[in-house]
C-alpha cells in the first residue's frame, strides 16, 4: 500500500511540473553520478546524490527513483533507464515551435507537430505561367496553402500507448486556380482552422496524427459559398517509412511513403467558379497514397520523383473524385525545399472538383 501511495505521489508531483517540461538534469549529468562507471546509480552516495536532484527529474525518472527508495532492489537504478528518452520526451524536443508560418501544396501537407520527423510532404506551393504566341494568350495556375501556427503544446496527457503527446492549432488559407488571359477558369479559396492532435502508438507505428478542420470555401471572385468539415488520420512509422523521414530530405538516395485517410463534409450554398453543384451536399470518404524517392548526394541539383494517387467516394451522391499524379523534380536550394517540377496529372481535384489532364512545369516554393 505504501509503495503504491508513494508512486502515486511521485507521479502527481511530476505532473505538476510537467507543463513546463523543463528537463534540467541532462544525460551527461546523470552519467556523472555513476562514479565507478559500472552503468548503475548504486545505493549509497550515488543514489543519495540523485535524490537531492529530484526536482530536476522528469516523471519517468522520478518514478524510477521512488521505486528504488520504496522497494529497494539492492542494485540501484540502471543509468540507461534514466537517460533513455521516452516517446513523450523526444516528442517535446521536436514540438518546440521553431517556426510558425508554413507554405505547402495543400493544408494536408502541413504537419504542425514534429516537423523535423514527420514527412507529411515537403511539396511546396505550385506556381506556373505559360505563353502561347500563336494565339497571343497567357495561362497561369496556382495551388498552395498558407498556415500560421497559433498555438502548440507538447502533451502531458499521460504515458504509454494512446497518450495525447501534443496538440496544435493553426488558421490557414488554401488556394487553387487556373485560367488564361481570355478566360477566368475555375478556382477555390478556402479559409479554415487546422486542429491537430498527436497520439503515441507502438513500436511499429510510433505516432498517430488526427486533424479536424472546419472551413469555408469561396472562389477568386468571391462568388462561391461552401461550408465544410474534414477529419484526417495519418499514421507515423519511421521503421516502415510511412509519413516519416528515414533520413532528412536532402540526404542521399532515400525514400518514404505518404498515406492518410480522410472524411469530408461540404454544404454548397453557391457553387461560383467551382465544379460543385449549388444546393448539393457532399460526404467524401477516401485518402491519399504517394511514394517519393530522392536521388543523389548533391543538395542543389538533387533529383526526386513522386507518384501519387487520391481517391474519394461521395457517399451522399454516389460519385468519385480520383486524381493521379507523377512528378520529376530538381531541388534548387541547399535546404532542398524549393524545386522545379515537371508533373502530369489526370482526374479531379477534391478542392474544387476541377477536372485536369495535362503536363505542366511549375516552380514549387516551401517554407
Amino acid at each position: 500500500m505504501i509503495y503504491f501511495l508513494a508512486r502515486t505521489i511521485a507521479t502527481v508531483s511530476a505532473a505538476a511540473t510537467c507543463g513546463s517540461m523543463a528537463y534540467a538534469l541532462t544525460n551527461e549529468e546523470i552519467k556523472s553520478l555513476d562514479s565507478n562507471n559500472n552503468g548503475w546509480i548504486e545505493p549509497g552516495p550515488e543514489l543519495q546524490e540523485l535524490a537531492t536532484r529530484r526536482g530536476d527529474l522528469n516523471r519517468r525518472q522520478l518514478v524510477l527513483l521512488i521505486d528504488e527508495q520504496v522497494a529497494p532492489t539492492g542494485k540501484g537504478i540502471p543509468v540507461d533507464q534514466l537517460t533513455r528518452l521516452t516517446i513523450e520526451e523526444s516528442l517535446f524536443k521536436d514540438n518546440n515551435p521553431d517556426r510558425r508560418f508554413f507554405l505547402r501544396e495543400s493544408i494536408e501537407d502541413v504537419s504542425l507537430l514534429n516537423r523535423n520527423r514527420v514527412a507529411a510532404s515537403d511539396a511546396g506551393a505550385s506556381f506556373a505561367f505559360g505563353r502561347d504566341n500563336l494565339t497571343n494568350t497567357s495561362s497561369w495556375s496556382a495551388q498552395g496553402a498558407i498556415a500560421w501556427l497559433a498555438y502548440t503544446r507538447p502533451g502531458c496527457g499521460g504515458t504509454g500507448k494512446g497518450a495525447l503527446s501534443g496538440c496544435a492549432f493553426a488558421p490557414y488559407l488554401e488556394f487553387q486556380g487556373e485560367g488564361t488571359s481570355t478566360e477566368k477558369g475555375e478556382s477555390s479559396l478556402t479559409f479554415g482552422v487546422k486542429s491537430q492532435f498527436e497520439y503515441t502508438g507502438n513500436k511499429k507505428v510510433e505516432l498517430h496524427h488526427v486533424s479536424i478542420n472546419p472551413f469555408f470555401t469561396t472562389d477568386f471572385d468571391w462568388e462561391a459559398e461552401i461550408y465544410g468539415l474534414s477529419a484526417t488520420w495519418r499514421p507515423i512509422s519511421t521503421k516502415m517509412r510511412v509519413n516519416a523521414y528515414p533520413a532528412r530530405q536532402g540526404d542521399a538516395a532515400t525514400y518514404w511513403w505518404n498515406f492518410y485517410g480522410q472524411v469530408r463534409y461540404q454544404n454548397v450554398q453557391e457553387a461560383g467558379r467551382t465544379s460543385f453543384v449549388t444546393g448539393d451536399e457532399y460526404g467524401w470518404v477516401g485518402g491519399h497514397l504517394s511514394y517519393t524517392r530522392v536521388m543523389g548526394n548533391a543538395k542543389v541539383g538533387q533529383f526526386f520523383t513522386t507518384l501519387a494517387y487520391d481517391y474519394y467516394y461521395d457517399v451522399a451522391n454516389d460519385r468519385t473524385a480520383e486524381l493521379a499524379n507523377a512528378q520529376l523534380g530538381v531541388f534548387i536550394d541547399e535546404q532542398t525545399k524549393n524545386s522545379v517540377v515537371l508533373s502530369y496529372s489526370k482526374g479531379r481535384s477534391l478542392q474544387s472538383l476541377t477536372k485536369v489532364d495535362g503536363l505542366g512545369l511549375s516552380l514549387r516554393i516551401a517554407f
